[in-house]
């Protein structure tokens, strides 16, 4: 096989943050998988990162550390998005170990591989490289600078060779060479994008800057500059997925590392720290059978069998070490620690399980005594003795005097980390993922949008269930529609994520529909035809935190004598939906029999769906379920303890609820029935309608409206039924006060205008 090529505005989804807000305020969390979930979920990953920012708001990749049998392990010192579905990165490695699907090398016009990168990968690979390059040379004859051929890799651990014929810096001027250098990488990247769909993975070297003598830091700057215009120009149309750039040079990787940041921006990530390029591990055989591995990163994601955690037995949620333990493995730790330290007496080592940390035990050293050293190695081997560890045991120490500056890096196994500006959009992703790879052969996906599935997506729910050999079956009743998946682990994965992915699409869909009625309704009852058409493209809403009036600090009081403890409140601000609102309202007060009838009623909302609320209003389709006997419109309910009830009988107490507080003209009213979809006429006959119907004239609680406009949101109270939960420290302080203004933020850290949810 050979190949020879001579020479030759995306939607954002809206989230919040601060005005001043920076990458370094992104929060990062990292959830620990195994190797065998990593694999699966690498295979889907666009659709992973897809449902993750349209769903939850969150960026999101996946890391895995070195491979094993590398005498020098990979270090991948940069990674960014550069589309949806594309990621650029920045290796430390050897080409001729790193497994990706093509190598581009650098080659000379007559494909002669010598010496230089060429002539190691000819080393590694097998004379067969050499003698498919000569072949083709006889074929077609040389290759011009900036043209590339391709050969097969022989024994490398790729299927690929892109021999890509660079400028020789010293043969002519700078910008002949600089431009020829473009078209090399130009012709790589269309034949990765374009001529071979096979390729998903590409490793791209400092091309010409060795033999060929082009100055190393013009050379990556050109490299990635060429990269950057091509994603910016071209919509991909192969399945490339990942570009590596890849020197075992550490002025190179450096080189790369800087050009990178200056054209994409620093990174804000798990994945390196600023200033550092490699990570700087240690091992030490200190005798006994006994190895010390000193090892940058986090410790609560080391796999080991203990973890050793510290503080004051007066607290042991204070410090950074302790609070990142703690967050980690998950309230239930925080809760046994609260048992077992009343009846610690005078121990100084406690320990617990690990939950959700990738341990056996956690050690919680309680330190009491002045004698420190000599009270915690005594308790060290008493527990160690307890518990039966073995002499291939591990244990993970903090270096607690500068916990104050842990990098962030990724030390352990595989993980998928999570970059957001909101904790509750970083709660709700992890708690979906943990939900979907804990699952065992089945899945059940509950949405409102499943109503709305057409011809189109059940073909691809059927083309699903052939391809992947997975069963889905769908259900829908009055209060809820589900699809159930069933299958193997690795093919329900995959069936689930092209599902939300779907369902994400049709939530938009519909919003933008709902949109568009919206705006239509302003055209009706307004002069203001022209002005409309001009704002009809925009968002215009915020969603911001606000500082506890008396009355919201009286609301919040409401809420917590019902059991729902209130961990942020937030403002919602949206013009459209005021203008269309305050046009109803006038509407309404119009009519001979009851006035508007304003009241501030209630509704829980799905996080999925609160974005949608603020920038669309309110839809039956983005409450909770509910039993439709009162009629199949919007819910709203007067009585808070009614909502905390119905909350207790159907959530967990660690979930997190999103309850809606809002205006609603309620107008002239009756018993409601399930035999409502409109409201039923003022009387028999009558041309004039009811504005909503009640679970009771008399003593209403329950109100249905049928319309969204009838109902403006005005705050977003966020709770949970589990107190310690509300006054944890992941909420920080800066939901009680400051302004949170709508802005775009895409997958691959660039802003720009757009309305999807």
């Amino acid at each position: 096989m050979a190949f020879y090529m001579g020479s030759g505005a995306a939607a954002a989804a809206y989230t919040e943050r601060p005005a001043n807000d920076s990458l370094t305020e992104h929060k990062t969390w990292q959830i620990p998988i195994k190797h065998n979930i990593f694999e699966i979920l690498k295979s889907n990953e666009s659709q992973l990162c897809e449902v993750l920012q349209n769903k939850f708001g969150c960026i999101s990749t996946l890391s895995c550390p070195a491979r094993a049998g590398n005498s020098t392990p990979a270090q991948q010192v940069f990674r960014r998005r550069l589309t949806p579905g594309i990621e650029l990165s920045v290796w430390k490695d050897d080409l001729t170990r790193h497994a990706v699907d093509a190598v581009v090398n650098a080659a000379n016009e007559e494909l002669q591989h010598g010496g230089g990168l060429a002539g190691s990968l000819v080393k590694a690979g097998g004379l067969e490289i050499q003698e498919e390059s000569r072949m083709l040379i006889a074929t077609f004859g040389k290759v011009s600078t900036g043209g590339i051929a391709i050969t097969k890799a022989g024994r490398l651990p790729c299927e690929w060779i892109i021999h890509a014929v660079g400028p020789r810096w010293t043969a002519m001027d700078s910008q002949t060479a600089t431009g020829l250098l473009r078209l090399a990488i130009q012709n790589v990247l269309h034949y990765v994008c374009v001529e071979n769909t096979q390729i998903k993975t590409v490793a791209i070297p400092a091309l010409s800057s060795g033999i060929f003598q082009f100055p190393l830091d013009l050379c990556t700057h050109v490299i990635l500059a060429t990269i950057h215009c091509y994603f910016q120009m071209k919509q991909p149309v192969g399945n490339l997925k990942e570009i590596h750039l890849v020197s075992n040079e550490e002025l190179t990787v450096a080189s790369f590392k800087d050009r990178a940041e200056s054209i994409f921006g620093k990174e804000s990530s798990p994945w390196g720290s600023p200033g550092t390029t490699l990570s700087s591990n240690a091992t030490l055989h200190i005798g006994q059978g006994l190895t010390l591995h000193i090892v940058q990163g986090c410790i609560e994601l080391q796999t080991t069998d203990v973890i050793v955690n510290s503080g004051y037995k007066s607290d042991l949620k204070t410090g950074s070490v302790s609070q990142s333990i703690l967050k980690r493995a998950g309230f239930g730790m925080e809760q046994k620690l609260d048992k077992i330290t009343l009846s610690a007496g005078h121990q100084t080592v406690l320990v617990t399980e690990g939950f959700n940390l990738a341990c056996q035990y956690v050690f919680h050293v309680l330190w009491t005594h002045d004698n420190k050293n000599q009270v915690f190695c005594a308790e060290m081997n008493k527990r160690s003795n307890e518990l039966n560890l073995s002499s291939n045991s591990v244990v993970s120490v903090p270096q607690w005097t500068r916990g104050e500056q842990r990098s962030g890096l990724e030390a352990g196994g595989p993980t998928i980390n999570l970059i957001g500006v909101k904790v509750e959009e970083m709660y709700e992703a992890e708690e979906w993922i943990e939900g979907l790879l804990t699952s065992e052969k089945h899945y059940t996906i509950e949405n409102s949008h499943i109503l709305y599935l057409g011809k189109k997506e059940h073909d691809t729910l059927s083309q699903l269930q052939t391809t992947l050999g997975v069963s889905i079956s769908e259900t829908v009743s009055p209060s809820k529609a589900t699809l159930e998946v069933r299958g193997d682990q690795a093919e329900l994965i995959e069936t689930v994520t092209n599902i939300e992915c779907m369902l994400c699409e049709v939530q938009e869909e519909v919003a933008r529909r709902k949109k568009r009625s919206l705006w239509g309704l302003l055209e009706q009852w307004t002069d203001q035809q022209g002005k409309l058409d001009e704002m009809e493209e925009l968002d215009t809403y915020l969603h911001y935190p606000v500082s506890l009036t008396q009355d919201l600090q009286d609301r919040k009081r409401q809420f917590e004598k019902c059991g729902l403890w209130v961990v942020k409140v937030g403002k919602i601000d949206n013009d459209v939906l005021m203008a269309a609102f305050q046009e109803k309202k006038k509407m309404m007060e119009g009519r001979t029999l009851r006035g508007p009838g304003s009241q501030r009623l209630f509704q829980q909302v799905p996080y999925q769906f609160c974005n949608v609320v603020c920038r669309v209003g309110f839809h039956r389709l983005y409450s909770t379920p509910h039993d439709p006997v009162y009629g199949t419109g919007i819910h709203f309910t007067k009585s808070l303890k009614k909502l905390a009830d119905k909350v207790k009988k159907s959530s967990s107490t660690d979930r997190l609820i999103y309850v809606f507080e809002a205006d609603v003209l309620t107008g002239s009213y009756c018993q409601g029935s399930s035999l409502n979809i409109t409201p039923p006429p003022l009387s028999p006959g009558a041309l004039d309608a009811h504005d909503s119907v009640v679970d009771s004239v008399s003593n209403p609680e329950t109100i249905v409206v049928f319309s969204g406009v009838q109902a403006m949101p005005q705050y977003l109270w966020i709770c949970t039924q589990d107190r310690s939960l509300s006054q944890h420290q992941m909420w920080g302080q800066d939901y009680s006060s400051g302004l949170e203004m709508v802005s775009s933020l895409q997958s691959w850290w660039e802003v720009s205008n757009g309305s999807p949810v």
